[in-house]
């Protein structure tokens, strides 16, 4: 076995002897480039139809145009301290933590890794030198840095990595946030609303939808809220004024305490108020709605979404528990548009077109009547006027015609002698001038193109990562092409060698 080895590598270096000897050193060279290249090629072709069949890494999911899909959502700053927000949390500006805080960990929304739970336009930082961020469901997506902040992952399984640092667009959301509060705002109330020994009371009669308007300071003389409201029905209440302190410890529905369904069907609208005040540790029933507000939150609950400008103060960080109850928006129909338009669309318009009508038929009569006597008329005259002129010209035609017949021959003879000459003349010259651009035509050498910015182009689209199409293919041919004239250069150079 040893010695069929060692004759079989001795025979593959004679063979190997013999070939090198047999080619030239030139033609060594030009192979020996030529199989390279075909490797390298072939090489960046399978590359790049890898990647390019494997697709770019897919971007994050944006927060999406629906503000309500956010238990927490803050144009601006977010200053967190020591608390959760049962659902997902998004933020224009930066997460500052004060020692923890927990994303989407509550019981009635399901997450998966895929999903970006907490998303920040800027840094995710600690208060001080470090904090901890816990994600009980979904992953953090941040624009800015992370540092000194510890992220993990609470789910099971575990989302790894629990963070990804990218960008997301906050426009189409915000901007919806801000004009569903103008326009609500701008509905006039449906439903009316009574203060009596402390409790506020808003009733309302609406199967849909139930508007009220109250001011800042209505709302802040209260100690009990009630909402009297047909059962199934979105309840929207507009509170106007620029501050607001809160003073309400309770708020019920219809003389009872809030259920989940409850607080998803109401919203909280202070629509120029900039800045809110929730002191007291109250747990707030229904979404809060603030597009202009610093809103401040110490030991408190919101039963629904928490939508502001800025969300705590780096001094008096926000302490309040979110819960995962969001608001569904009713459809934008303003209740009070019916009543003005009918009366206004059907008394301007029908006198306008009786009139038109009445003008138009006197002026085709008219027209019709004066056409026909005209065309009569004109007929008649003009027989005798033709008959006169006839009888005068036929003397003088005749005389003219006799005296310019010799003179126009003898003009034109002369100039066709003149042309046919030319025309013979120049037909010679022609021919001779032709048979020298033949000669010309037959030895001219015509430069055959440099193949460099083919290859060039190629190379780009490569990069592109169509898989196994356009120049991809003729990269791939090209190699297998270079290859194959290697191999069959080797063997030519190897049987020539045993010929000879």
């Amino acid at each position: 076995m040893v010695q069929a080895i060692k004759q079989a590598s001795s025979t593959g270096k004679s063979l190997l002897y013999k070939v090198r000897k047999a080619m030239s050193r030139t033609t060594r060279v030009l192979l020996a480039f030529l199989a390279i290249s075909s490797v390298t090629l072939l090489a960046t072709v399978i590359t790049s139809s890898v990647a390019s069949a494997l697709g770019p890494i897919a971007a994050s999911p944006n927060p999406g145009p629906n503000p309500f899909s956010y238990n927490e959502f803050i144009d601006g700053n977010s200053y967190r301290a020591n608390v959760d927000s049962r659902g997902a949390v998004a933020v224009g500006g930066n997460l500052t933590i004060t020692s923890s805080f927990a994303v989407a960990d509550g019981p009635n929304i399901s997450y998966t890794c895929a999903d970006d739970t907490l998303v920040v336009g800027g840094s995710i930082e600690p208060a001080a030198t470090s904090a901890e961020l816990s994600m009980g469901q979904g992953t953090a997506l941040y624009g800015g840095t992370a540092n000194g902040v510890s992220i993990y992952s609470n789910s099971t399984p575990q989302c790894n990595p629990p963070s990804v640092k990218g960008t997301t667009n906050f426009t189409p959301a915000w901007t919806a946030a801000v004009n569903d509060s103008s326009t609500w705002a701008a509905t006039a109330a449906n439903g009316t609303a009574s203060i009596a020994a402390s409790q506020l009371t808003l009733k309302g009669t609406s199967t849909t939808t139930n508007y009220f308007t109250i001011t800042a300071a209505e709302l802040e003389g209260a100690g009990t809220v009630n909402i009297e409201v047909p059962s199934g029905s979105t309840t929207i209440i507009n509170v106007t004024g620029t501050t607001y302190t809160n003073s309400v410890t309770n708020i019920h529905f219809n003389g009872v305490d809030a259920t989940d369904a409850n607080d998803e069907a109401t919203l909280w609208n202070f629509p120029t108020a900039t800045s809110l005040s929730f002191e007291n540790g109250v747990q707030w029933e229904g979404a809060i709605l603030a597009p202009d507000a610093v809103v401040q939150f110490n030991n408190g609950k919101v039963d629904g979404n928490l939508i502001a400008a800025q969300l705590g103060t780096s001094t008096n960080p926000a302490n309040v528990e979110t819960h995962e109850r969001y608001f569904v928006p009713p459809p934008m129909v303003p209740p009070t548009t019916t009543t003005t338009l009918p009366p206004t669309t059907t008394t301007t318009l029908p006198p306008t077109t009786t009139s038109t009508t009445t003008t138009l038929p006197p002026t085709t009569t008219s027209t019709t009547t004066t056409l026909p006597p005209t065309t009569t008329s004109t007929t008649t005259t003009v027989p005798p006027t033709t008959t006169s002129t006839t009888t005068t010209v036929p003397p003088t035609t005749t005389s003219t015609t006799t005296t310019v017949p010799p003179t126009t021959t003898s003009t034109t003879t002369t100039t066709l002698l003149t042309t046919k000459a030319t025309h013979q003349k120049r037909k010679v010259e022609k021919k001779k001038a032709h048979k020298k651009i033949e000669v010309k035509a037959k030895t001219k050498v015509v430069p055959i193109p440099k193949p460099t910015k083919k290859i060039v182009t190629g190379a780009t689209t490569v990069h592109t990562g169509e898989p196994w199409s356009g120049s991809n293919l003729y990269l791939l041919l090209l190699a297998l092409s270079g290859f194959l004239l290697t191999v069959m250069g080797l063997l030519g150079k190897k049987y020539r060698f045993r010929r000879t």
